[in-house]
């Protein structure tokens, strides 16, 4: 069984299994043309997690050039930029219906679009919530999903079996086992148990 950590937000630690495929995906995206793909991410959430995945996605962009046969440079990365914002606390706003998260994540993307980013990422799990909104304001842009590309690389990988440690807000709002019943290539992971810690030990996971 593979354990699929799913941090707090404002936590300051690494995020190595929880970003994989997210980051794999920005960056095979923002390489396959090089300079021509701008990627944003969004962090803040909190700013550790932001600076790792910056850490995660130039390794990530290392591996795939190094895979695809280009010359491993400076000059061969791709243009990226990484906003910190100060986010409301997002499980907070989900436990108690409003969205106070959503103005200031709106503020990243605008200021990313700005950049030049026209693909983004978002170094926060809790906060895809408000996925749906923020790529319906942003068209022209592609927010990348974190649940949807997890489930992809559970599926590549042939996992089967996972465990879910994640905020109370990604618990409530099925952020991670929505998306994957729903499509149909997330199905075929055939994620034959999804399991969370119980309520005695979920407190102790949440606040390290």
């Amino acid at each position: 069984m593979r354990l699929l950590l799913m941090p707090q937000c404002r936590s300051s630690g690494a995020h190595d299994q929880l970003s994989v495929g997210h980051v794999d995906h920005a960056a095979m995206m923002a390489t396959a043309q090089l300079h021509t793909r701008p990627v944003g991410i969004i962090g803040g959430m909190g700013p550790a997690a932001g600076a790792d995945f910056v850490r995660l996605f130039v390794d990530a962009c290392n591996a795939y050039l190094t895979r695809t046969g280009f010359k491993v440079i400076d000059q061969a990365y791709p243009e990226h930029w990484l906003v910190q914002v100060p986010v409301p606390d997002r499980t907070e706003a989900l436990c108690n219906g409003h969205d106070a998260p959503l103005p200031a994540l709106q503020n990243a993307v605008e200021r990313l679009q700005t950049c030049g980013a026209n693909a983004v990422a978002i170094a926060c799990n809790t906060a895809h919530a408000w996925h749906a909104k923020l790529q319906q304001d942003h068209p022209q842009l592609e927010l990348l999903h974190v649940a949807r590309e997890v489930a992809r690389q559970l599926k590549n990988s042939g996992v089967k079996e996972v465990g879910l440690m994640g905020t109370q807000g990604t618990y409530r709002t099925a952020l991670m086992t929505r998306p994957c019943h729903k499509r149909a290539s997330c199905a075929t992971a055939r994620w034959t148990t999804s399991a969370k810690p119980d309520a005695r030990h979920l407190p102790r996971c949440q606040n390290r």
